[in-house]
Formats: structure tokens, C-alpha cells, sequence
């Protein structure tokens, strides 16, 4: 007899990201606004395409959204030509249409509630439990570093951040990395 461990019992198993090609057409050209994550060209591109996404984000790392039919948040690597294609727009570039870019393999996480109405609902326990979580893992590194130690793996199963605060969606660039 075997037993299995109190790990592999209480983990949550996610479905696959699915597999989009979206195409850009020229309404989402026409409805797009330059520097801004939620309202660039891909993002207009991909609320035409899937129409009941919320909270589409995109630069020129990842692209999210949030399905709140089955209450997930779907998060894909930002392909290179559309990275491209972002910065050239956010310049003052506008694309052509008749394009298509393709998501796939996706991180699959839980679409979080916001507001008070969730803090509301947690119990006094259950937000100290969260607090101490917090605490324990503000002291743990999760990252582990790769190959000259210079990219970092992420080893936990957290989102990629999120711009927050003052300019919620406004996106500027300044990354010495980028090159085409």
C-alpha cells in the first residue's frame, strides 16, 4: 500500500491555457490609444477576438486577461513581433492590419476578487494566517538563479506583476535590454 503525500493531495490543478491566433485587424488599430497596457493594439486585437476577456493587459513581456465565466486569469509570453510592434506604436508607428499573432502556453492562476467586499468576507484568522504567509515569504528568495546567475528562474507559481498605483495602465518605456 502506498500513501501519497499531504502535498500532492491538497494541490490545485489548473486547466491548459488555451491556444489563440489572433488576428489584428483595422478596428483595433482604429481603437487603439499609444502607452497604454490595456488599450494598445493587441489588446483592442484581443478583446475583438475573444469579446467576453476582462482586464486585458499587454506590454512587451506578458499579455493577461481574465475570463470571468470560469474565473481565471490567463497569462502568455508577449510574442516578439508584437513586443515589436508595441514599441513602434507607443512611438507614433502605426501597423498595418491583415496580421496575426499567436498565444500559447500560457500560466493558468485564479482571477482574484478586489475591493472590500473580498477582505470582508475573510475571517479574523484567516487574514492573519495571510499576513504571516506574507511574512514568511517576504524572507524566502524565489528565485533561483540560472546558467552565469544573470536570468532568474521563477520557482513558485506566482502571476507575473502587475503595474499598480498611480498610473495603473499607463506604460513607458525605459528598458536597456531591448534590442531588435
Amino acid at each position: 500500500m502506498t500513501t501519497t503525500a499531504p502535498e500532492a493531495q491538497t494541490q490545485k490543478h489548473y486547466p491548459r491555457s488555451p491556444k489563440h491566433q489572433v488576428p489584428v485587424v483595422q478596428e483595433a488599430i482604429d481603437r487603439a490609444i499609444p502607452k497604454d497596457s490595456s488599450g494598445c493594439v493587441a489588446a483592442e486585437a484581443i478583446k475583438l477576438f475573444l469579446p467576453g476577456m476582462r482586464r486585458v493587459a499587454v506590454d512587451i513581456q506578458t499579455i493577461s486577461f481574465t475570463d470571468p465565466e470560469r474565473g481565471l486569469r490567463y497569462h502568455y509570453l508577449t510574442p516578439r513581433k508584437v513586443a515589436d510592434m508595441i514599441v513602434d506604436f507607443d512611438q507614433g508607428t502605426l501597423p498595418e492590419s491583415g496580421w496575426s499573432f499567436r498565444l500559447q502556453n500560457g500560466q493558468v492562476t485564479t482571477a482574484g476578487t478586489r475591493g472590500a467586499k473580498a477582505k470582508k468576507e475573510r475571517t479574523p484568522a484567516q487574514q492573519a494566517a495571510t499576513e504571516r504567509m506574507r511574512a514568511k515569504l517576504a524572507q524566502q528568495k524565489l528565485v533561483a538563479r540560472v546558467g552565469n546567475g544573470n536570468v532568474p528562474e521563477v520557482v513558485g507559481g506566482k502571476a507575473p506583476p502587475q503595474v499598480r498605483g498611480r498610473f495603473g495602465k499607463r506604460r513607458e518605456f525605459g528598458l536597456r535590454g531591448y534590442q531588435r
